[in-house]
């Protein structure tokens, strides 16, 4: 998940609003998740404690535009390689839901399911060929309750491939710029979650090295590891 600060400042070169009022994000564009209360995240892990009713995607460029109307809650945003980005997120449309993944052009249009599951599945990051990288829940208890793990989908609507099969706690995907996914695994010594990496095929797991960011970490801690860089500029990320 992207707490605090997640990506960096955006310098785009184009407006990507197509309603009625666009907005333009030439400038200091910022998009986070607003909770309905200030109530520090914690050791938060499922998508229900970290994006309770009420949750709202906003973006804040010259005005402040809501991207998730009309869902009961949504957070996470993360950034797709086009030109001008795509952003996903993970959300639910009503309390008796699950969580899915959506997409949605910068200015709220063209929203869609990409990942639905017949449990959550949240927290989704994209990888350099357009597929999601996401955590899902499963069937089985985990180490701290629900059991989660990695899965890579097409964004078609389907959970896709599991490419994790650790511990049973795989959590907070992100995309390295070598292409590689770097996640949270549960730990029973030392007990915690610490960062791990992976390809997106599910081969190559091992443990990141503290040189590159790795160790032990907690849920609210910011855990990406090198900022993904884009020819059309950033957009930050922040969850508040």
């Amino acid at each position: 998940m992207r707490l605090a600060v997640c990506l960096l400042l955006v310098s785009f070169v184009a407006a990507c609003g197509r309603g009625e009022s666009p907005l333009d994000v030439r400038g200091g564009a910022v998009l986070h998740t607003k909770r309905p209360d200030r109530t520090p995240i914690g050791e938060a892990l499922t998508p229900d404690a970290r994006y309770p009713t009420g949750t709202r995607l906003v973006l804040r460029a010259g005005g402040v535009r809501v991207l998730s109307t009309g869902l009961d809650a949504a957070g996470g945003p993360a950034l797709s390689y086009d030109d001008p980005p795509r952003v996903y997120f993970t959300g639910r449309a009503s309390l008796d839901e699950p969580y899915a993944i959506y997409a949605c052009d910068l200015d709220g249009s063209r929203r869609e399911v990409v990942v639905l599951g017949e449990r959550d599945v949240a927290e989704p990051a994209v990888l350099p060929d357009g597929r999601i990288v996401h955590m899902g829940r499963l069937p089985e208890p985990g180490p701290r309750g629900d059991a989660w793990a990695l899965f890579v989908s097409a964004g078609d609507g389907t959970v896709g491939a599991r490419i994790t099969f650790g511990t049973g706690l795989e959590v907070d995907p992100d995309v390295l710029p070598d292409g590689r996914v770097v996640y949270g695994q549960w730990q029973p010594e030392p007990e915690g979650l610490w960062r791990f990496t992976v390809h997106p095929d599910g081969t190559g797991v091992q443990r990141l090295d503290e040189s590159e960011g790795g160790g032990a970490y907690e849920p609210e801690d910011e855990v990406v590891v090198g900022a993904r860089t884009r020819p059309q500029g950033h957009l930050s990320c922040v969850q508040a």
